[in-house]
């Protein structure tokens, strides 16, 4: 039974990493179209993403391999294990942030993408932090802050008396998954103006 569990959880890791990665390409593709003053459509979007499925199937399996390979080390090495799947965690985004443009952008399979951002990444790291940061506090500060509180009041009046706890606790929760949305948008529309700026030197979008 727990290989089969083990099984299931790691088909669901899998498909949910390909469907975040095959939406995120459409929406770089219609990102980038619009950036550069052209006309852009959900269809469009989608296409381009049909037609990059193997990519991002590809992508989705390295990307399932590494972050299952990290989290085993964090829970079996105790603190060195947390401290190093930390950092090594971190470092994978760092070098794969612009994978998603890439793959929408050329077309690259896993190992070329792989190429392309540890050239891509090695010019505008810096560029590339900030925006993260800038971005992932953002949402932090209008989001996942407040979708929290929202939560914490509702377990607390829900513990007390039970009258709106279930309520406040459902808007937290939709809030956080909210915010978790725009939090991967605004990472993939920066991506591309990012990766337009690395690759061709050239500052697109505000």
């Amino acid at each position: 039974s727990q290989v089969l569990g083990g099984i299931l959880v790691a088909v669901g890791a899998y498909l949910a990493a390909y469907i975040s990665i095959y939406f995120a390409v459409g929406l770089a593709h219609s990102a980038d179209r619009h950036m550069a003053g052209e006309p852009v459509s959900f269809r469009e979007g989608m296409a381009v993403a049909g037609s990059r499925a193997s990519q991002a199937a590809g992508w989705a399996f390295v990307s399932v391999v590494v972050m299952t390979i990290i989290r085993a080390i964090q829970e079996r090495f105790g603190v060195f294990g947390a401290i190093f799947g930390g950092l090594a965690a971190a470092a994978w985004g760092i070098h794969t942030f612009l994978a998603i443009p890439v793959i929408a952008i050329e077309g690259t399979g896993p190992v070329a993408t792989l190429k392309r951002c540890a050239h891509l990444v090695k010019s505008r790291w810096g560029e590339q932090i900030t925006g993260v940061v800038t971005i992932g506090a953002a949402v932090a500060l209008f989001g996942i802050l407040p979708a929290l509180l929202l939560i914490a009041g509702g377990v607390a009046l829900w513990a007390s008396s039970g009258v709106g706890g279930a309520a406040l606790i459902g808007a937290g929760l939709v809030i956080l998954v909210i915010a978790a949305l725009i939090h991967q948008v605004l990472s993939t529309i920066f991506g591309v103006a990012l990766y337009r700026y690395v690759a061709e030197e050239k500052a697109v979008g505000a």
